[in-house]
Parts: C-alpha cells; sequence; structure tokens
C-alpha cells in the first residue's frame, strides 16, 4: 500500500462499480480538483480531468455574501 498525494483537497468520495465481470470488484472515486481519481484494489486505476469553466460572476458574488454572513453570526 502507498499514499497518493492529491493536488487540491478532495471534494467527494463515492464508491462504484466500473464494469460487469465476477467477482465484482468495487472501486473508490475521489473528486479533487478539476480531476476525478479511481483506485481500484488500494491502487491508481484511471484519472478523469475535466475542463476548467470560468465562474458565474453572480454565483460567486452570491456564495460571498453567504461566507461573510456565515462569519458574522
Amino acid at each position: 500500500m502507498a499514499e497518493t498525494t492529491l493536488a487540491e483537497l478532495p471534494s467527494g468520495l463515492v464508491t462504484l462499480y466500473s464494469d460487469q465481470r465476477y467477482p465484482r470488484i468495487p472501486v473508490v472515486a475521489v473528486a479533487s480538483g478539476p480531476s476525478v481519481y479511481v483506485y481500484r484494489c488500494l491502487k491508481p486505476y484511471f484519472k478523469f480531468s475535466l475542463p476548467t469553466l470560468e465562474v458565474n460572476a453572480l454565483e460567486q458574488d452570491l456564495w460571498l455574501q453567504v461566507k461573510l454572513l456565515s462569519l458574522d453570526r
């Protein structure tokens, strides 16, 4: 077993089955930054890289307002 360093903090984790073969072996998918890392049998199996998109200015402003409100409490 070895450690894998992620570029950013993980934002999601899910287990799933990647194929229909038997015995069914689950994989673990970890979302980190613009990538989804898939691990099978505790080893790196696949990496999906997603394109970066510009953040909607209105949505960014709303999230900033929510952050400021939560800090005031």
